[in-house]
């Protein structure tokens, strides 16, 4: 995508009249202050920016439920994932809920069906596929079990998905019409062979490189690579308009990891990428860094002004977010990181943030004076991990405005987030997100 496309902007600000003030964030150096998130009690800094940022507990989780299975609160339960991410005893089973496989409405019972559902209609997929790309290059790209091609497996394989030994003799005529359904889907799907064939070329080179240092990828011939390349494969195949891009092997790694179940995996992704599918765009793309900058702008000109001399390429921000954070923090921060962005708790649009514009909408009409701060920014455009972003460089600000060397930067930048702790950046991304918002509703007074 070329240089970063940090573009000189002309910043409006000054005014006929002096009933016009410009206005700045809080200064940096106060906001990497914990003591400033955490003590500051007042109506620009709501409740979540005091969170100790604790993982939600097992038995905090069991709480959300009633009697028949289902999530009583979704919002509660987002919120607790915003606020310190999951428990990893627990992970599998809230990615569940958070990645789409289940509804947070669903029963225990129904639940249970829907899994069998998600196996059959993954396995029909695959062996349709495998028919169709057999042997390209010389080289079976589809790798199945036995499962995969043979009922007597299947009936075993759907019994241990349901821990139910009798659920197969007890839904003969469900699971037929299931296996039917799935079929009949799988089969109707057009594949583009041609730009399949040039995804799985992509995907070959970039299944080898995955993970490769954690214990679930590590090691030669490792079977979790095979099966995040069906996974990925599948996904190409029967999303066309998506396609493969780079980067969303890692996001599959974590699923794998988590999930440890390949049909699992391939439906929590596939729910993942058809929901930021716009990143994966150029045009999405192109417009999400185009409003980080203009974020970045408002809030540290000092620091946007750096960069732009610097020249820092723009694949290194699109890394970032492509990939959430994956290569900047350490495996487990960035773990829980993309499970607290997945929350989806905290947005422009969130209750949370509505409040403490309406905050600054008071303040202002209460000073009698009118508040410029720039061109506004289409709210829905304004997601955390861009406050996110900007928290990784606030924090290392110092250092950044310091390097003169252009080397010494890239490697400052390329590896940002190494040693620095996540509740901090989390703390400071809250921060800079509430005190924007307030502004926003100065803003609003024009």
């Amino acid at each position: 995508m070329g240089n970063l496309g940090l573009k000189r902007r002309v910043r409006k600000c000054s005014f006929d009249g002096d009933d016009y003030v410009h206005i700045d964030l809080p200064n940096v150096e106060e906001v990497l202050s914990l003591n400033v998130c955490v003590q500051k009690k007042d109506p620009w800094h709501p409740d979540i920016l005091h969170s100790s940022w604790e993982m939600l507990t097992k038995e905090n989780f069991l709480r959300l439920f009633d009697k028949d299975g289902r999530i009583v609160d979704e919002h509660q339960l987002r919120r607790a994932i915003f606020r310190g991410g999951v428990d990893p005893s627990i992970r599998k089973e809230v990615w569940r809920f958070l990645y789409g496989l289940f509804p947070f409405h669903s029963t225990e019972r129904e639940r249970e069906t829907l899994l069998v559902d998600y196996y059959l209609r993954y396995r029909a997929r695959k062996y349709c596929c495998h028919k169709i790309i057999s042997k390209v290059h010389g080289e079976d790209m589809i790798i199945l079990n036995n499962a995969d091609v043979n009922d007597d497996n299947l009936n075993e394989e759907l019994s241990r998905i349901t821990s139910n030994k009798n659920f197969v003799e007890n839904n003969k005529q469900k699971l037929e019409c299931l296996k039917l359904l799935a079929k009949l889907e799988a089969e109707k799907q057009m594949v583009d062979l041609d730009n399949l064939i040039k995804d799985i070329k992509i995907i070959k080179t970039d299944i080898v490189r995955t993970d490769r240092d954690h214990p679930y990828f590590s090691g030669d011939d490792n079977p979790h690579l095979d099966i995040a390349r069906n996974i990925l494969i599948l996904f190409s195949a029967f999303h066309p308009h998506i396609g493969y891009t780079q980067g969303m092997n890692d996001i599959l790694s974590r699923f794998l990891v988590v999930l440890d179940s390949e049909f699992e995996a391939y439906w929590c992704f596939v729910k993942y990428i058809e929901n930021t599918q716009q990143d994966y765009h150029p045009d999405g793309m192109v417009k999400k860094l185009d409003t980080f900058c203009n974020l970045l702008e408002k809030i540290d000109p000092e620091l946007y002004f750096f960069l732009i001399e610097a020249q820092i390429a723009t694949q290194l921000f699109t890394r970032w977010f492509l990939v959430t954070f994956k290569r900047e923090l350490e495996y487990n921060d960035a773990l829980r990181l993309f499970e607290i962005l997945s929350s989806r708790y905290l947005e422009m649009n969130s209750l949370e943030t509505q409040r403490v514009k309406q905050f600054g909408e008071i303040a202002i009409k209460q000073a009698g004076r009118r508040i410029y701060y720039g061109e506004p920014i289409n709210n829905s455009d304004l997601t955390f991990d861009l406050f996110v972003c900007l928290a990784l460089l606030v924090v290392k600000r110092r250092c950044i405005l310091l390097s003169k060397d252009g080397m010494v930067l890239g490697d400052l930048l390329c590896n940002i987030g190494k040693g620095v702790d996540l509740k901090t950046i989390l703390n400071v991304a809250s921060h800079l997100l509430f005190d924007y918002c307030r502004k926003s509703g100065m803003e609003s007074f024009l």
